[in-house]
């Protein structure tokens, strides 16, 4: 190609942007999907926050504040602290209001912007008391800071009725300003779908295969939500992962699934291929109920994206479905509007390809990788079929009769016992883990009945738990295990368990132990540091777990050689030479003769 091609490309790159980002029409499709896409946050994202008490005094003592770690509008606004709640509560306020407003299109932009930026703050808030961040509001909020700058409120509108009826300004639709906020919209619901292909395909080391199909992965991650969850696997799914040829066929197909959908970027032009696109999109939410038993059914309202409605219903509201005007959007929003645009396609697809919410710390709350259970859930060699271990917070409460019980889908079990396995600052770790551990008590008092004599059950995932008569509450930092095909799955197996707090109710005592570790230059050796609260009289001693991850039966715990100098259990070279290679869970074991003996988690040793 000569000089005067690329100028000639160069000069025509304005009318290119131009019928992409302000084609004809679309005036029908901008409403529905503003009037969707808002009903969709305030159902999903906006009565779920609300639903865990956020803005309420008493929200803060059930979460570990010890763990904040803010991000997005968070970190900019209170990057060291949570916010009071008061202030949460006018943000939460506001959110409804707004999100109200969106839906019926009363002051519409400002409507939807102060809505999205809103509910990303409240989100966020509800995700600051762990590293990562969960994926069920992604889509809707990422679809939403593409869409909220989009002069949405034109159509099906209070804001057109105002014109019409008080200021008595006829409608104006002849604009070519209504499709790029639909487009970037799809493209935000898109990448979650593709945001999870993409991450299963080039696996967590970027090797680029399909690993994530042809292992044992399937079978151990449809297990792990029913077996986390204490409930019994349903014949379907005890059918997929009993039968290796259909978990790994189900594996193909769902990832064929999730790269589709971003394929309608592409079919702009083709309404019939673009709603076949937003169709597969809508069958992978029942899709995710049948094979892991939870869903999201509000996702599937998002699909509206997918559907050109002024090609579809244009006829039925009085135009042969594309308005057709000769009107130019002015230079400067052409060039604003492709500018942010370009930088939202940008920042997603960066995000998505390099996996940088990988590293823990990510602050761009909701851009995300998507990755959730893209990681191989199986042991290599893929080709041979062995135990999956994983970890997981338990909490078992012990009662005065002597028994005991799990209570299942405790609330933010899922971070609670995260600092066990960090090998940070001793003295910060072991407030992170009474944190943790106090978060549980808070839970399990703002459940117990009434009455503190009488009986009082809850309903958790896998039946009732009673709420009188406990006597103390352990909290576990756990590595468990799926057993390996052929041994039918109906229930984890405990490689390693140990305690990251235990409470005792009658004395309102927290008894927790944590531990680090770091290179000693001055002796040369491994020093493990042990800080503890709420025993009397401590005597310590140290061990390990072999390797839980390597063996599906690590058979009793190893005393750890060494000795101790001050709080510090120094571990020589030649000792440590002789442990062997592999991760060894670090087991602080506190005797007391007031409190007994109790084993903690004290982190992970390498080797």
């Amino acid at each position: 190609m000569n000089t005067n091609h690329y100028v000639t490309a160069l000069k025509r790159t304005p009318d290119i942007l131009h019928s992409v980002l302000f084609k004809d029409g679309g005036h029908l499709s901008i409403a529905i999907c503003r009037i969707t896409l808002f009903t969709y946050l305030y159902i999903h994202v906006f009565s779920a926050i609300e639903g865990i008490g956020i803005g309420t005094e008493a929200y803060y003592s059930r979460v570990n504040t010890d763990a904040y770690t803010p991000k997005s509008l968070l970190f900019l606004l209170f990057p060291n602290s949570p916010p009071r709640f008061e202030i949460v509560a006018a943000i939460l306020f506001t959110a409804k209001i707004s999100t109200i407003s969106a839906v019926i299109g009363f002051f519409t932009r400002l409507s939807m912007i102060t809505s999205v930026l809103s509910l990303i703050f409240l989100a966020s808030l509800q995700f600051a008391w762990e590293p990562l961040w969960s994926h069920p509001y992604n889509s809707g909020l990422i679809a939403g800071i593409g869409f909220m700058f989009g002069r949405a409120g034109d159509f099906l509108s209070v804001d057109r009725l105002v014109r019409e009826l008080i200021f008595k300004k006829p409608p104006n639709t002849d604009r070519p300003v209504y499709y790029w906020p639909v487009y970037l919209g799809m493209f935000g619901v898109a990448t979650v779908y593709f945001g999870g292909f993409y991450a299963k395909w080039s696996t967590p080391d970027f090797t680029y295969n399909f690993s994530w199909v042809w292992s044992d992965n399937l079978r151990n991650a449809m297990s792990l939500p029913w077996l986390i969850r204490g409930q019994e696997l349903p014949w379907n799914v005890a059918w997929i992962v009993n039968n290796p040829i259909i978990w790994k066929l189900g594996a193909a197909a769902h990832l064929a699934t999730q790269g589709l959908p971003i394929l309608a970027m592409f079919s702009m032009r083709k309404p019939w291929i673009r709603l076949l696109e937003g169709s597969v999109f809508a069958a992978g939410v029942p899709a995710l109920l049948f094979a892991m038993g939870m869903w999201n059914p509000e996702w599937m309202l998002l699909t509206v994206f997918f559907i050109d409605w002024d090609h579809f219903l244009g006829k039925r509201f009085g135009y042969e479905g594309y308005s057709e005007t000769t009107h130019r959007a002015p230079r400067l929003q052409l060039l604003a509007t492709s500018a942010f645009a370009s930088a939202f396609i940008l920042v997603n697809l960066v995000i998505i390809v390099v996996r940088y919410d990988d590293r823990g710390t990510s602050l761009l709350y909701p851009f995300s990788s998507m990755n959730f259970y893209s990681g191989v859930r199986a042991q290599r060699p893929f080709s041979v079929h062995q135990h999956y271990p994983f970890t997981y917070g338990e909490v078992i409460l012990n009662y005065e009769d002597g028994t005991s019980t799990k209570w299942f889908c405790t609330p933010q079990i899922n971070s609670l016992y995260l600092a066990t396995f960090r090998n940070t600052n001793v003295d910060n770790k072991l407030q992170q883990q009474y944190g943790a551990l106090r978060s549980v008590v808070n839970n399990v008092n703002r459940r117990k009945g009434p009455d503190e004599n009488a009986e009082h059950y809850i309903q958790d995932c896998a039946g009732k738990v009673r709420m009188h008569g406990i006597e103390s509450i352990d909290l576990y930092s756990s590595i468990l295990h799926v057993p390996s095909y052929p041994t039918k799955i109906e229930s984890f197996e405990i490689g390693s368990r140990a305690l990251v707090g235990h409470y005792d109710v009658d004395s309102d005592t927290y008894l927790v132990a944590a531990g680090d570790y770091a290179w000693d230059t001055d002796t040369k050796s491994i020093a493990i540091r042990v800080l503890q609260q709420g025993f009397a009289e401590p005597d310590i001693d140290m061990y390990l777990a072999n390797d839980p991850w390597r063996n599906d039966d690590p058979g009793p715990l190893i005393p750890l050689p060494g000795e101790w100098t001050e709080n510090k259990y120094l571990l020589k070279m030649e000792e440590l030479e002789a442990i062997g290679e592999g991760r060894f869970p670090i087991v602080i074991r506190v005797n007391d003769p007031i409190s007994g003996d109790h084993d903690f988690f004290g982190g992970i040793l390498y080797r």
